[in-house]
């Protein structure tokens, strides 16, 4: 990765409030590197219906799709546990690999959930 975190952070936090809904995807990765992409994918579209109506999926569809392909072509993880995926209006697409676990979670919102990230930073700062 060739921007720090809080880089990053700065970059996500200036889409706060944004005119598109932005989806948030924070997973785990899977330690079997060939559960890796069915795993991820099938974790996605799981999380996404818990939080989704279907009848908003056509909405954020372009978000979906980038993500969902994403997933299915993810591969060589080097010893990461979590990744980060932020995409919205066709503006918006942001990948990040994290050496630190995560708890599955998918939000559709006007801005970036960036809570775990700003946790993360955190620890990382003060380590």
């Amino acid at each position: 990765m060739g921007q720090n975190l809080q880089d990053i952070i700065k970059k996500l936090e200036t889409y706060k409030a944004s005119p598109f809904p932005i989806l948030s995807t924070y997973l785990s990765l899977p330690n079997d590197e060939q559960l890796l992409r069915p795993h991820l994918y099938h974790r996605f579209k799981e999380l996404l219906a818990e939080v989704v109506p279907e009848y908003e999926h056509r909405i954020i569809e372009d978000d979906i799709d980038y993500i969902g392909a994403y997933l299915q072509q993810i591969e060589n993880i080097k010893r990461n546990l979590g990744v980060v995926l932020f995409s919205g209006g066709n503006i918006l697409w942001e990948v990040i690999y994290l050496k630190n676990p995560l708890e599955d979670v998918v939000i559709c919102d006007y801005s970036p959930y960036l809570s775990p990230l700003y946790e993360i930073a955190s620890i990382s700062y003060h380590v």
